[in-house]
């Protein structure tokens, strides 16, 4: 039985380095280009899965989805039985790395088209927590009142798609079912915008919690309690931050799942996410707890495993 069921997208990533992204008409060269496995939801089920929490994924592929992609997921002990092939093409992201940032763009291919497909409850049903990252906002409202009817805890973050996919109505509603929000540094700027607040502390009156990665600055985790405020543990080396925010959440859940609060859940989140800006791509290069440990104590932190 699972204890974490993520609904998110299972994408095949073109990560493309350049120094610079091209204007109107403009073409750059690139430093180089890599092809990895990623997707929000596939990167969080791999990582908490290589940290030992039974976690399911729900999602659609197309018919072209890669025959070893599925058969990495089902070897890392990834419960796939609400993963559905449809027809259709798989969705695709092409991400460029900047000095200055990462830029994307995005092909939904048969996720695009969720809103018209079944209602996917198993195996959430059976898991103590449900995180609904990237996807359209009408299929998970849909399934969001069901499972919260169910007493299931969930954890929302809606990701790059809160800038071109969350209506007012939308947000609102998926907050107000949610027990955390999860997001960026843009992601919170954006939401604060969109309902129309002062502050991120507004966003209490919506969500109980608003857990907040800040990057190199770190993290923090706004509450009734106020802003508690995490250090970003230091990598060995920077190559790469595709998938550091979706590591990060993979951590936080572990930590629930270990039994600790969401203060220490976030140092473990944030010594996970240390670990794949160190390589490539946001799947190859995961840690398992015991690696996760050590440098939380090295870090100078401590937690209550």
């Amino acid at each position: 039985m699972p204890f974490l069921s993520v609904y998110g997208h299972i994408i095949v990533d073109t990560i493309i380095d350049a120094e610079k992204v091209p204007g109107n008409e403009e073409f750059v060269g690139i430093e180089g280009f890599h092809m990895r496995y990623g997707g929000t939801g596939a990167n969080i089920a791999m990582g908490a899965a290589k940290l030992g929490t039974p976690v399911a994924l729900i999602s659609f592929v197309g018919s072209d989805f890669p025959e070893d992609y599925w058969k990495k997921m089902e070897h890392a002990g990834i419960d796939l039985s609400g993963v559905v092939k449809k027809e259709g093409k798989s969705p695709r992201v092409w991400i460029i790395n900047t000095p200055k940032g990462q830029r994307g763009l995005v092909y939904q291919g048969v996720m695009g088209e969720m809103e018209g497909y079944e209602l996917i409850y198993e195996p959430a049903k059976d898991s103590e927590w449900v995180h609904f990252s990237t996807g359209r906002p009408k299929y998970y409202l849909k399934i969001g009142k069901e499972l919260r009817n169910m007493g299931k805890k969930m954890g929302f973050d809606p990701s790059q798609e809160i800038h071109y996919v969350y209506s007012k109505e939308y947000l609102k509603d998926m907050l107000s079912l949610s027990d955390i929000f999860f997001c960026n540094e843009s992601e919170l700027s954006k939401a604060v915008e969109i309902l129309g607040l002062k502050n991120a502390e507004e966003l209490l009156d919506y969500v109980p919690v608003v857990v907040n990665t800040l990057g190199e600055k770190g993290s923090r985790i706004i509450s009734e309690k106020g802003v508690e405020e995490i250090r970003a543990i230091e990598p060995l080396r920077f190559v790469d931050p595709t998938g550091a925010g979706d590591s990060y959440r993979a951590g936080f859940y572990t930590g629930l799942y270990r039994g600790l609060d969401y203060y220490e859940s976030a140092i473990v989140a944030s010594a996970v996410s240390s670990f794949v800006i160190e390589n490539p791509g946001a799947q190859d290069y995961l840690p398992t707890l015991d690696m996760v440990m050590e440098r939380i104590k090295k870090s100078g932190y401590e937690v209550s495993l």
